[in-house]
């Protein structure tokens, strides 16, 4: 098969994979909300939800699965000004210093304040509150429903009959096969993440799928690691002898001191000072400098939990809904990357991919 035709059967086999997880939508910096379900009957009380938070309600990827939740709660009906909806909130600020015994008695307060709310839904964002939180809970009958799952339930004793919830696992093997037609590259490329216990979980079955897929042309190199000097050379260093980076994750890099690099400190260096092209698995990457990817996005996950929190509310059994991925994942590309690297994106990626602008990622302002 010549290069011409390997090349275009390449890129009708990645946007068929695509278009199964994800759907169109139009050039924009700004993220569009999903189109909304059939509306479900109002309640006929108002909704009473509570969120357990793993890190600062503040961070952005807890806004972001916020933010979902509550604009599709909005589109069915329930709001603050009309009185529909009543939120608790409750946040176990975990860091990368927490102890487990602090986690614990984190644990506990949050079960207390579930227990004094006594709400309809509890929705708990992400791996660490989850496993701390929903296991212990002892009555049965509070719905819960987790939101941000990078790990297996059943790993985290997440399988009663009172839950349920959204997964965040990525496309490694979608985005690296998109990676390798935009760079014309198919020699090796770098996956890197960092050692923090999430990062291990998500990086691990990331790199499993890259190497059980035997039609993938390029060799995925595993690079993991906690230390923030040991990740700048691996990036400055190592990664200049492959094709691109496949960049998974970044929250567990600690400093000589001790100190936690924050994720935007993170992602920011790296996208500034990679040697080659940088594709990532979390639209913010692509947001702030990466290449692109087929991304996951807190929000969407935010309006999975959301139907789903309707849904139980309404009288659904949690064990009736099924753990499931966001319905809506978005290919993402990066205009000022690709100009950036000097790269040509195929027609076809165009037509479906969300675009941003932003590069190199800026050291000051917040999101």
């Amino acid at each position: 098969m010549n290069s011409h035709w390997w090349h275009l059967v390449l890129i009708v086999g990645l946007l068929c994979s695509l278009g199964a997880a994800c759907s169109s939508v139009p050039a924009t910096e700004m993220p569009e909300p999903s189109e909304s379900v059939t509306p479900l009957p109002l309640l006929s009380k108002p909704l009473r939800l509570f969120l357990v938070y793993s890190y600062s309600p503040a961070a952005p990827r807890s806004g972001e699965i916020r933010l979902g939740i509550l604009e599709t709660l909005a589109r069915q009906g329930y709001n603050f000004f009309e009185n529909t909806l009543e939120l608790g909130e409750f946040s176990l600020n975990i860091t990368a210093e927490t102890a487990p015994e602090e986690l614990a008695s984190l644990a506990q307060e949050a079960v207390q304040a579930i227990q004094n709310y006594s709400p309809d839904v509890v929705i708990v964002l992400n791996d660490e509150a989850a496993r701390a939180v929903i296991p212990v809970y002892p009555d049965l009958n509070r719905p819960f429903v987790f939101c941000g799952l990078k790990g297996n339930p059943q790993d985290y004793g997440l399988n009663r009959p009172n839950v349920t919830g959204v997964l965040e696992h990525p496309y490694p093997l979608q985005t690296a096969r998109m990676a390798m037609e935009i760079t014309q590259k198919q020699d090796n490329f770098m996956v890197l993440g960092d050692d923090s216990p999430v990062g291990k979980t998500i990086i691990s079955e990331v790199y499993r799928q890259l190497i059980a897929d035997t039609t993938l042309e390029s060799r995925p190199e595993l690079r993991i690691t906690s230390r923030w000097e040991e990740w700048q050379q691996l990036v400055l260093k190592e990664a200049a002898a492959s094709d691109f980076i496949l960049l998974v994750g970044y929250s567990g890099l600690q400093d000589r001191e001790g100190n936690t690099i924050s994720d935007r400190e993170a992602l920011q260096w790296t996208l500034q000072n990679a040697p080659v092209p940088v594709f990532g698995l979390w639209a913010e990457a692509t947001h702030e400098g990466a290449v692109g990817g087929l991304a996951l996005t807190q929000y969407e996950q935010g309006v999975t939990a959301a139907e789903m929190s309707l849904h139980i509310a309404q009288g659904a059994s949690p064990s009736s809904l099924l753990a499931t991925q966001p319905a809506r994942n978005i290919l993402t590309l990066n205009f000022a990357a690709v100009e950036h690297w000097e790269l040509h994106i195929p027609l076809a990626f165009l037509t479906t991919a969300r675009i941003y602008r932003r590069f190199p990622a800026p050291e000051e302002g917040g999101r």
